[in-house]
């Protein structure tokens, strides 16, 4: 038999942006606010952009739980190097 490989489960940014706790006053994070983080990304400390990793489908974008995962990451490690 073939060897099965497991592809990660595509996410559309509304299933995403549950994964994100509320921010301001309690309010869920908008799709929209993801769709920036993709394509502007959240500029670090040094000045880079931390980018949200997606894929881009006809009319939508999609990510997977791995891609949210390394950018909640990223925004951490950036934001601890600065408090250190």
């Amino acid at each position: 038999m073939g060897h099965v490989v497991e592809r990660p489960r595509l996410r559309s940014l509304s299933e995403a942006a549950d994964q994100f706790p509320p921010s301001r006053n309690g309010r869920p994070v908008h799709v929209a606010t993801l769709t920036r983080w993709i394509t502007d990304g959240v500029r670090g400390r040094e000045g880079e952009h931390i980018r949200l990793k997606a894929k881009r489908l006809p009319g939508r974008w999609v990510v997977t739980d791995e891609a949210v995962a390394e950018f909640i990451d990223a925004l951490t490690k950036d934001r601890e190097v600065a408090a250190c």
